[in-house]
């Protein structure tokens, strides 16, 4: 070796490598390995310095470099990694690199004859090989950026047909491949392709610079090197398929050899083939499309080695998608002829599935004697149906383009050329699109989208709205098949909601499932374009297919045919679910939702009246109406037996219909109560399966809420008695690990009893309809909440008899709570349904708050438990909602049963469920607040007062620090201040005050420092004029703050929250001049700036601009008087 260097280097890279080497120090050493790797990073910043050892790294022991040790390829990798990162960051304006780069082509070439032509090509390890062609890239593209004429890519291609010396290759003219030496120099020509801009990924990712250089380069190459370099990769590619067509029965060599032979010829075609699809998009057209390229590659895409097909598909998709006036595209399609050869390729490789559907769908041509091949079901024949399926897809998006791009009347020919040839290619794309394998049809989404955005264009540009009819029978067809291509697979097994596998783990998603779904997002989103160009064709491809469906099951139920599969029915449901949300979207209603308007025919209306926007009207008017087409839909689905097929893909999918549907019920009411039967029966919520049971549950309660004007009030105890059985609550504790909390892992996820939850929810609304017959309404509701009460107070007696140790029964209590206040947020706000005459609240109020005093008493009883003092604030905060002032006097009882077990988080809970009482009801809490403050307030400062060991203890101590000035402030705000210097709360006064102006000065957190500076303006408007002794507080604690806070070091005045905190102080100094007035400006003048050294034209000023300057204003002022005081700029 001939550096210290480059020893260094081998030593370093086999201890950052891992394991030990020969003679090193062993790598297990962490602190050597980082030494190591610190090393060779520096080495990498440094490239300009190094790249001469990495040659000699990367060489040492080739054949080139006969007699020396061969490092190790880690070594040897690393050794070119620097030469690459030389090149790419070579200066050519710098006269060493043009020495460097001269160095280096010698020896490139002279490595590559040695190793590549005369040796064993790496002994054809491909790590090696990549980057290697990597390496010899950025050299090629730096020898075209030097002064001097680049000779290096002509010398690389001369290796192709260079031997050893002696070989009997070299007596042969011309002479052959060299199979070691092509296969390097393919690979390097596929990277310098790439490394240009042929692939766009790479080329978005480079500087304006970069790309500058990549141009030059590329009109350099085509200059001077194109020609030979294309002739040669032609060659190649028919001197490879010749021999791959004539040596099937050659006997297989291990190892590289340089002749060429079946046995790597293969190999060297498909990457000269894709090196041909590389250079397609940038060299001349000529080169790459002639009557002997085109027919290399049609005989490639007829092989019968799969891999060989797939490059050749590659190629031509290349040379499709090349950037090319319109004219000479069309004329390069028509040589090409590809529509007809590719119609013939999908046809052999299609499944019988595919054909199958396709007959199905009108679609094939061809229907005699069809046989799939064995391979049309292989993993290779479906790779080879995307390569043409993507081919097919770009001569689709190359011939919307010309449609939409070419204007004027001078190309009006060429449009119409293009026009009538996408016609007849995109019966070739459905095809495709209805394959049975989702790869193909993934493949030509793309061109579908484009091809439709081409006819909304034209449709634009026309003063004739309507399409052709080869267009509109091309959409026909595309709506066919897109519907069709919607279903499940006949062989797919349902996963989601309702299965075995659901059922054993909720948790579990199948990928299948989650890939047909994002496939179904964009076939429904090429419905949606479709409907954006033809509503009608639309409407009436989805209609169709959902009325056959469910007249087919109908039928079927009686015996008179084949029913449905379960694919078929909820893929017609599903149709179902978005027919009415593509219909707005098309229509350009989707601002306005799903709203009863959108299920009925109004244009006689908007004929009549002369409007065009869609009108207000009343319910009587909607009634009077016709259904329009998503009406008779919906009417024909809420009417429909199809809640009866077994199975929960369907079933589940007809619920989602109902609710998402649920305006129709304003305009059809009388339908309404067959769409509720199912949802109460066997179909719903007593369904055997417990996803489908949990799903309906929240289905049934968001359909009773959004429906609930139009339920006849006789049918709420009906619907009340199908759901008893289903309301019982029974807890039931999980399996637990040791250590687990088994109340925290019940209740930590949605399960079983939450499902319930909905069902409370909607028995809250149905009673609420029953507001005119009170004493019905009342009835119901006690029937209701009576086991519920009862089952509380049980669970909380057999806790006690239990010795306190039964968490069943804690576990109980906790539903039971949760139960009886969900009951509460189905009815209106007590507040608003007094009665105005005689002010009597309704009488289900004396219930929730019976209901209130019991849940009390059980959070009292159970108060140890987290998950019931939870469960009471939870329901408390419900009930409250409803029955408003009437459940005011039991807060000091629930704060009472919190506080003595609660945790720094539940206290933050509820000191902002405080907060909200508070402002809402202001004065009618002042005595609860007067009661409570005390104990709130020294629980607070026990809480802030523990040690913080940790990040979560800080983010806890952050947010308790919130809420306790959020109550305080809501306190003052909302005319309560009086609690805080009541006979009972005086004595924590002093404390409170000191705390605030503690956190208004701390610049630990911004949030709470505004907020507390806030606060305290709050309390100086309120006490500032009246309270007497407060102004001593305002000169010796609240004056200095405002003028001292902002000038402490960690008060930034560049930072935007720092400022907004500025400004509240500017805003606190205001409300102190106006509740005190001049007696403020004469002490700043005569006591508080003197004191601080300040000088007296600057106190003037000071106290001149707090006197006739606005908040904003004197803001400005503050912080210059910081910036002079501090001495910042």
């Amino acid at each position: 070796m001939s550096s210290d260097l480059e020893r260094q280097i081998v030593q370093a890279v086999d201890i950052a490598a891992g394991p030990p080497s020969a003679a090193g120090p062993s790598a297990a050493d962490p602190n050597l390995r980082n030494q190591a790797l610190e090393f060779l990073n520096n080495l990498q910043t440094i490239p300009d310095k190094c790249w001469t050892p990495g040659w000699n790294l990367f060489t040492a022991g080739t054949s080139s470099e006969g007699g020396a040790e061969r490092n190790s390829p880690n070594a040897r990798m690393f050794g070119l990694s620097l030469v690459t990162s030389f090149l790419e960051v070579a200066d050519p304006a710098n006269p060493a690199t043009g020495g460097a780069v001269q160095f280096l082509q010698e020896a490139v070439l002279k490595y590559l004859h040695d190793e590549f032509v005369v040796g064993q090509g790496e002994a054809g390890l491909t790590f090696i090989k990549n980057k290697l062609a990597q390496t010899i890239t950025h050299l090629l593209v730096q020898t075209y950026t030097l002064p001097t004429p680049s000779t290096l890519l002509p010398q690389l291609l001369n290796l192709l047909r260079t031997h050893p010396p002696g070989s009997p290759s070299t007596s042969v003219s011309p002479p052959p491949l060299n199979a070691v030496a092509c296969d390097i120099l393919l690979a390097t020509l596929h990277d310098l392709s790439l490394t240009l801009g042929s692939d766009v990924s790479i080329r978005a990712a480079k500087t304006k610079e970069a790309l500058a250089r990549d141009a030059h380069v590329k009109d350099e190459i085509r200059a001077h090197h194109a020609s030979a370099l294309v002739e040669e990769v032609w060659c190649i590619i028919e001197e490879c398929s010749t021999k791959v067509s004539n040596g099937s029965g050659e006997r297989q060599v291990n190892g590289p050899t340089h002749s060429l032979g079946a046995s790597n010829a293969v190999d060297l075609l498909v990457q000269a083939v894709h090196v041909a699809g590389d250079y397609a998009s940038w060299v001349d057209i000529s080169f790459m499309v002639t009557p002997r390229t085109v027919q290399l590659l049609l005989s490639l895409l007829h092989h019968q080695i799969p891999k060989l097909r797939g490059a050749a598909a590659d190629a031509l998709l290349e040379i499709v998608l090349k950037g090319m006036k319109p004219e000479d595209k069309m004329e390069l399609l028509n040589v090409l002829g590809l529509t007809s050869i590719i119609s013939s390729l999908e046809y052999a490789t299609r499944t019988s599935g595919t054909n199958a559907q396709l007959q199905g769908l009108g679609l094939g041509e061809k229907t005699n004697g069809f046989h799939a091949t064995p391979e049309a079901s292989s993993v290779e024949g479906v790779e080879f149906r995307e390569s043409i399926a993507k081919l097919a897809d770009g001569i689709a998006t190359e011939l919307a383009k010309v449609v939409e791009d070419a204007n004027g009347p001078e190309v009006a020919p060429t449009r119409l050329a293009a026009a009538e040839m996408l016609d007849n290619h995109m019966s070739l794309v459905l095809s495709f699109l209805a394959d049975e394998d989702d790869g193909p049809s993934e493949q030509v989404i793309p061109c579908i989208h484009t091809v439709l955005g081409a006819y909304k264009k034209l449709k634009r540009r026309t003063t004739d709205p309507s399409i052709t009819q080869n267009s509109a029978n091309f959409m026909r067809n595309l709506m066919a098949v897109t519907l069709q291509k919607m279903k499940y697979d006949p062989d797919a097994e349902w996963t989601g909601i309702g299965s075995d596998d659901a059922e054993a783990d909720d948790d579990e998603t199948d990928e299948d499932e989650s890939a047909f779904k994002e496939l179904r997002k964009s076939l429904k989103q090429i419905a949606a374009a479709v409907a954006g160009l033809d509503e009608g064709l639309f409407a009436a491809s989805v209609q169709g297919i959902i009325f056959s469906t469910l007249q087919r099951f109908e039928t079927s139920t009686t015996g008179g045919a084949t029913p449905p599969t379960w694919q078929e029915m909820e893929m017609a449901l599903y149709a179902t679910w978005f027919f009415g949300e593509t219909l707005a979207s098309a229509t350009g209603q989707t601002k306005f939702g799903l709203t009863p308007a959108a299920f009925v025919d109004t244009s006689d209306l908007l004929n009549s009246t002369g409007r065009k926007g869609a009108p207000k009207m009343s319910v009587d008017t909607l009634r009077s109406l016709p259904l329009n087409i998503l009406g008779e839909t919906i009417a024909r689905l809420a009417q429909s037996s199809v809640a009866s097929f077994a199975h929960p893909a369907v079933q589940l999918q007809f619920f989602e219909c109902l609710v998402r549907y649920s305006a129709f019920f304003a305009v059809q009411p009388h339908v309404l109560q067959r769409a509720l039967e199912p949802f109460l029966d066997a179909r719903g919520i007593h369904n055997p399966k417990k996803g489908v049971r949990h799903r309906v549950n929240y289905l049934l309660s968001r359909f009773v809420r959004e429906t609930r004007l139009q339920i006849p009030h006789d049918l709420v105890s009906t619907v009340l008695e199908s759901m008893q059985v289903v309301l019982v609550i029974n807890a039931k504790l999980p399996d637990v690990n040791p250590g687990e909390d088994p109340l925290a892992k019940a209740t930590d996820k949605a399960g079983s009893f939450d499902s319930q939850l909905h069902l409370y929810d909607l028995i809250g609304i149905l009673l609420a309809l029953l507001a005119q017959e009170p004493d019905k309404q009342t009835s119901l509701l006690a029937a209701i909440i009576a086991p519920l009460s009862s089952g509380l107070e049980q669970a909380v007696q057999r806790f006690e008899a239990s010795g306190r140790t039964d968490l069943v029964q804690v576990l109980q209590a906790h539903h039971l709570i949760l139960a009886m206040s969900n009951l509460a947020k189905g009815f209106p706000d007590a507040t608003f349904s007094t009665n105005a005459e005689n002010g009597t609240p309704p009488a289900w109020v004396d219930a929730f708050k019976a209901i209130t005093e019991q849940i009390m008493a059980a959070v009292s009883s159970l108060r140890q438990y987290y998950v019931v003092r939870e469960a009471g604030r939870g329901a408390f905060a419900r009930i409250v909602s409803t029955i408003g002032r009437a459940a005011l006097p039991f807060v000091p009882t629930l704060i009472d049963s919190l506080l003595s077990e609660v945790t720094s988080v539940e206290l933050v809970d509820s000191l902002n469920f405080l907060g909200l009482v508070v402002h809402r009801y202001k004065g009618d809490v002042r005595s609860v607040m007067d009661d409570i403050l005390l104990l709130l307030i020294e629980r607070i400062f026990f809480f802030l007062n523990q040690p913080v060991t940790g990040t979560d203890d800080s983010v806890e101590r952050t947010e308790l620090q919130k809420a306790y000035i959020a109550l305080i402030h809501a306190i003052i705000q909302s005319g309560l201040d009086g609690v805080l210097v009541s006979e009972k709360n005086q004595g924590q006064l002093q404390t409170l005050l000191q705390s605030l102006v503690y956190y208004a000065g701390n610049a630990t957190d911004r949030t709470c420092q505004r907020s507390a500076v806030t606060t305290l303006s709050g309390i100086v408007f309120q006490w500032g004029s009246t309270m007497q002794g407060f102004e001593t507080f305002i000169y010796d604690t609240l004056v200095p703050l405002v003028f001292e806070t902002p000038a402490k070091p960690d008060f930034d005045l560049a930072d935007a929250q720092s400022q907004q905190v500025l400004g509240e102080l500017a805003s606190l100094i205001k409300k102190i001049y106006a509740t005190r007035g001049e007696e403020v400006l004469n002490f700043l003048v005569t006591s508080y700036f003197p004191r601080i050294n300040c000088p007296p034209e600057l106190a003037q000023e000071m106290a001149g601009g707090l006197k006739s300057q606005d908040v904003k204003a004197y803001r400005k002022q503050l912080q210059k008087f910081v910036n002079l005081s501090t001495g910042r700029s």
